[in-house]
Parts: structure tokens; sequence; C-alpha cells
């Protein structure tokens, strides 16, 4: 029986080093860069100047204003406002999330009351402490390129926006 234990915790001793093995062969593979491009429109009964000032600073989304989705019971987290701040001296867009999550944007691309494009500075936002968090968007496996907003006029003080986010 005792042969057996001995055998059976070398073999989990290997399984553990496998990682540690495999490691310096991972870094020889390129890793696939794919870009891609999500979009939503959703059409808001409101005049595209009220339209617009609520897309440079979100005002507060309450947790009973927000409709949750399969992103957010596996850990994402809800956006809940957005405000323009200045720190060091520099204007930056804030995007608070729950669970402390602030994302910091600055604006790469303006059309007042008809488009904006926001590009995320990961270095001067604050993530979660979580793995998901530090691996994924501290990394080069995820990167944001730009999150853009558009508004289209249409009839009946009625515009029709769309968000665009791309990311590699």
């Amino acid at each position: 029986m005792n042969g057996k234990k001995k055998k059976n915790n070398n073999l989990y001793s290997l399984v553990l080093l496998i990682p540690l093995f495999l490691n310096p062969l991972e870094s020889m593979f390129s890793s696939p860069q794919k870009e891609y491009e999500v979009k939503r429109q959703i059409w808001i009964h409101a005049s595209k100047e009220n339209a617009w000032k609520n897309i440079i600073e979100v005002p507060e989304i309450k947790q009973e204003e927000y409709e949750y989705s399969f992103f957010n019971y596996i850990g994402v987290p809800r956006p809940v406002q957005s405000k323009l701040e200045t720190i060091d001296g520099q204007q930056y867009r804030v995007g608070y999330f729950s669970d402390e999550l602030k994302l910091v944007e600055t604006i790469s691309k303006i059309d007042p009351l008809r488009h904006v494009a926001f590009t995320i500075h990961m270095d001067k936002s604050q993530l979660r402490n979580l793995p998901m968090d530090k691996h994924i968007l501290q990394s080069d496996f995820f990167t944001f390129n730009t999150i853009a907003y558009t508004l289209t006029p249409a009839a009946n003080d009625s515009v029709l926006l769309t968000l665009s986010c791309n990311y590699k």
C-alpha cells in the first residue's frame, strides 16, 4: 500500500510541474492577434443635445434601473456612472463600475452632438484585486482600442445611439 501511495505522490508532483516545463515552449509560439468590433444601437426619445450631455457624463445608473445579463452573473461589473475629472492637470472621463472598478479615458475624437471616441488608459485606471482584472485587463491578451458613441438624429425629437467598441 505504501508503494502505491508513493507512486501516486510522484505522479501528482509530476502533474504540478508540467506547466513549468511547458512554459518555455509556450513563449516560442506567437499569440494570435485579431481585432473585433461590437456595435449596439438603441433609440432614445430625447433631443440630441440632451442625449449628448448624458454620453459625455453618464448620470448614476441606480441598481434597480440596470438590467443584469449573463456577463454580470459571471463577474463582469456593472456600469454605475461616468464623470469628467481632472487628474494631474489633465481632463479625463472616469467610468465608475460596481466593485470599485474605475476606467480612466481620454477623448480621442470628437464631433460635438454627433460622435465621440474614447481611449482607455489602463495604467491610470483602478482595477479590482481579482485575477481576471489583473491578468486580462493589464496584459496584452486583451486591449481596448476605442469606445465610441454616435448620435443619428431622427424625427419627433429622437436619436439613434450607436455604441461601438473596438478591441483586440
